[in-house]
């Protein structure tokens, strides 16, 4: 009796440890837990061609969010030859497959992949449509303008037309972001309109489609804010139910998409560390430019001598990453506490650190 006894503890016992590991295991298996490496992208002047302007390579980067350290991997992604600066937009949502979009005219850009672990593909000229919204790495999901409406497109090849409500006097809408798929699915609409407060002068709009199937529901975003698309335009990125945009002065601004009145908030995280840099931009206005990595929000900003990365997460400043080209170092901190300092393998470019687009695409 007493062996019975203990056996069928011993099987209790083994059936609660298993129990355990499976409860252990589990958000390893679904991919549920919350990633610490944050890539992003750096172009490195390639040393043997620097009689060539603009010739560089893409280097994936990554910080560690838990101990704030830096990575960059070997080899290169890909290298590319432009015959001017900025001729080129990288869309990526942080995986294995990228793509390059030229955004100068035809022959401007040259490409080869060196990383074979990686899908680097550049669209054709014929496939480019100059200001639309490209949300996916196929480079087929996309929005665009056309005169008084915006279409979009996903991969099964089908398109929608969409007519925004547009008030008397207004530009033709410009889409600045796109996200979700073919069955449910949002557009930020962008457009300018005679202002109704500053007499000969026009003010920017933004408009909210929804659309799910055949239903679109229209929101317009309450107040009137300077041209979202003139000179520079605007940098967007949606994570979670919001959505934050740069504004006048390239200061950030916060839309929540679950109000059914939405309004532009300041969003005093990422406007607090823009502040910090104030006296970096006196000779050109600092130009946010944003990414997303599994709800993880990225700003970059850059000057002619230095570039800067911050990470945000739930409102939280979790730390940045710093370029100085001059010195030709990369220093990276949790917080505000420095962690390291690192030399780079060659000479920084004077191109934008590129950030991953997770699961929306934006038109800039």
């Amino acid at each position: 009796m007493r062996n019975k006894f203990l056996l069928v503890c011993l099987i209790a016992l083994l059936f609660i440890v298993a129990g355990c590991n499976r409860g252990t295991s589990h958000p390893l298996a679904t991919g549920n837990m919350t990633p610490k490496q944050i890539p992003f992208v750096i172009f490195l002047q390639n040393a043997e061609e620097r009689n060539q302007i603009n010739s560089d390579s893409a280097y994936l980067c990554r910080f560690d969010t838990l101990t704030g350290r830096i990575s960059i991997d070997e080899p290169a992604l890909f290298r590319k030859i432009t015959q001017e600066p900025y001729a080129f937009r990288m869309i990526w949502d942080g995986e294995k497959k990228i793509v390059i979009e030229p955004t100068s005219f035809e022959g401007s850009l040259k490409l080869e992949s060196i990383n074979t672990d990686y899908n680097i593909k550049k669209l054709e000229t014929n496939e480019i449509t100059f200001g639309e919204v490209i949300k996916n790495t196929s480079g087929e999901a996309k929005a665009y303008n056309e005169e008084d409406k915006v279409i979009v497109s996903f991969e099964n090849g089908e398109k929608q037309i969409l007519a925004p409500p547009l008030p008397s006097g207004a530009t033709q809408p410009q889409p600045l972001l796109l996200s979700g798929d073919e069955h449910n699915y949002r557009v930020l609409i962008a457009f300018d309109v005679p202002s109704s407060e500053k007499k000969n002068e026009m003010a920017g709009k933004l408009l909210i489609a929804n659309v799910k199937d055949d239903r679109i529901e229209w929101k317009e975003v309450r107040g009137e804010y300077c041209s979202f698309i003139a000179d520079a335009g605007s940098s967007t990125v949606e994570i979670g139910e919001n959505i934050y945009i740069t504004g006048c002065g390239g200061n950030v601004s916060v839309l929540n998409l679950q109000k059914d009145s939405p309004v532009l908030e300041e969003y005093k995280p990422a406007n607090d560390l823009l502040l910090s840099l104030s006296g970096k931009f006196q000779e050109a206005p600092i130009q946010p430019h944003f990414g997303a990595y599994k709800n993880y929000l990225l700003v970059t900003v850059q000057n002619s001598e230095e570039k800067w990365l911050w990470i945000l997460k739930d409102n939280i400043f979790l730390g940045k990453v710093h370029v100085n080209t001059l010195r030709n170092q990369i220093d990276s901190y949790l917080a505000n506490k420095q962690i390291e300092t690192k030399s780079l393998p060659s000479k920084a470019s004077t191109d934008l650190l590129q950030l991953p687009m997770d699961n929306y695409g934006a038109w800039k």
